[in-house]
């Protein structure tokens, strides 16, 4: 079985989105049919090619010790596992979507990265972070959450307020 990196809830029925070790991109495979692909399956393809070329997501960063700067935004050193930080990742998500938190404000607490002084914003051009970020923050419509994504860096959490 293939290890997803990511899951999309928009992705069609028994589409899932993973993470290439070999060619270090993400590919798509169908659960039903064993059917891989590069490219994503419709309507994914279309939403993601009309896409937008910058956006300014809103974005938690949930760093572990083996991330590629294992420090937060406060130079502060990163001891968490990265089972831990993928636990501590699901259960701010749960938060969020569940609407018991605001995501500003979770960031803000909670996220390793710079932007937490902003609530978490940021802005960003298409093609300047992972695929795996990338593919997600230019999919989202807004006010959704992503799945969480894990990059070189840690597990992210991105959510898009505005067009």
């Amino acid at each position: 079985m293939k290890e997803a990196l990511i899951s999309n809830s928009q992705l069609p029925e028994f589409w899932q989105m993973l993470h290439s070790r070999t060619h270090n991109r993400i590919y798509y495979f169908n659960t039903k049919t064993s059917e891989s692909r590069w490219e994503p399956p419709e309507p994914i393809k279309h939403r993601f090619e009309q896409g937008r070329h910058a956006s300014a997501p809103r974005h938690i960063l949930i760093k572990h010790k083996y991330s590629e700067d294992p420090t937060n935004w406060k130079k502060d050193k990163i001891i968490r596992t990265k089972s831990e930080a993928l636990e501590m990742a699901k259960n701010i998500r749960e938060l969020l979507v569940h609407n018991r938190a605001k995501f500003e404000e979770v960031a803000a607490k909670d996220s390793d990265c710079i932007s937490a002084v902003h609530g978490g914003i940021m802005h960003l051009k298409r093609g300047t972070m992972s695929k795996a970020f990338d593919c997600i923050a230019f999919m989202l419509r807004i006010g959704e959450i992503s799945p969480l994504i894990l990059t070189p860096s840690g597990v992210h959490i991105i959510c898009r307020e505005v067009e």
